[in-house]
């Protein structure tokens, strides 16, 4: 009687284990929505002279933002902000995102009223940290600013790890 030798089995099924290990890996992986990729990132690595200098020229300006309050009003958080240092009103643009989910931005126009107050509506009431790039101007005076932002303000954030 021959005797049964199992291991040439056992290395198609350790084959096929981890086949179907790293499938699973993969849908999950692709399946995540804090993954994120910056549209036209050479473009803008190419340009970081000048977008330094425009950061330069935006502290030469004095100008200063601060988040002052969150309103929710139908899912929808609204971000207050106050602008010091600049008088009059001001326009320009915004892009938000939570750190989270980086994919999903909330981008639109912004008008600041003749005591420097803005409001920011963000389609989104989920708290924690959000980034805030702000794009403004007054005549030919130009403002860019990006911040980290702990959302709801009136809550207590985390303990904060700087990121760039």
């Amino acid at each position: 009687m021959k005797r049964f030798f199992p291991w040439p089995g056992l290395v198609f099924v350790f084959i096929g284990t981890t086949v179907l290990v790293q499938g699973a890996t993969l849908f999950y992986a692709l399946g995540d929505d804090s993954f994120a990729a910056v549209a036209d990132y050479d473009a803008k690595a190419q340009a970081w002279d000048e977008h330094s200098a425009d950061l330069r020229a935006s502290e030469a300006l004095g100008w200063d933002i601060t988040a002052t309050g969150t309103t929710v009003e139908a899912s929808a958080m609204i971000l207050e902000l106050q602008l010091e240092g600049a008088p009059g009103p001001v326009q320009g643009r915004f892009v938000a995102y939570h750190n989270g989910h980086p994919q999903q931005r909330y981008e639109g126009a912004v008008q600041g009223d003749d005591a420097g107050r803005l409001a920011i509506p963000i389609g989104d009431d989920r708290p924690g940290w959000w980034q805030l790039e702000l794009e403004l101007s007054r005549g030919t005076d130009h403002f860019e600013q990006r911040q980290k932002l702990w959302l709801p303000v009136g809550s207590a954030p985390p303990p904060r790890q700087d990121a760039p």
